[in-house]
């Protein structure tokens, strides 16, 4: 959540990711899109990129990635490369998600976050739109 304030702050489209490995961080980050103008700079993207890094290896066959709104395919697939085995979503993404957009399916488990967080991040998002379409 606080990763997708973060970018809500700064103008970008509020979606946070978290990478935890039994129960250590290994990343965090948020969208930058408009910051870097990059269009695959999407927040799941950077955490993986980030905890491959820093784990110095491209399997993250032990991490569970935490992310704010259910992943595009594209980063449903680079979370497949990583062998990231689970994804715990806050919200589902009509628009551009994987399972509820396009009806993919990946070798990963995909999860709900629990309800009370989910209405948090539904409230953040309406409110970043709201503000964003305002004239």
């Amino acid at each position: 959540m606080t990763e997708a304030q973060q970018a809500a702050e700064k103008g970008e489209v509020p979606v946070g990711a978290v990478l935890e490995q039994k129960g250590h961080l290994l990343a965090k980050s948020h969208n930058r899109v408009e910051e870097l103008s990059d269009p695959t700079a999407h927040a799941e993207l950077l955490c993986i990129s980030g905890a491959c890094s820093y784990l110095r290896s491209r399997v993250l066959a032990d991490a569970i990635l935490w992310v704010s709104v259910e992943p595009c395919p594209m980063c449903a697939y680079a979370i497949e490369l990583a062998r990231i085995p689970k994804v715990i979503a806050f919200l589902p993404e009509p628009k551009t998600g994987f399972q509820s957009r396009y009806g993919l399916s990946f070798p990963f488990a995909m999860e709900w976050a629990p309800e009370p967080a989910r209405q948090e991040m539904q409230h953040l998002l309406q409110g970043f739109f709201r503000q964003l379409r305002r004239p």
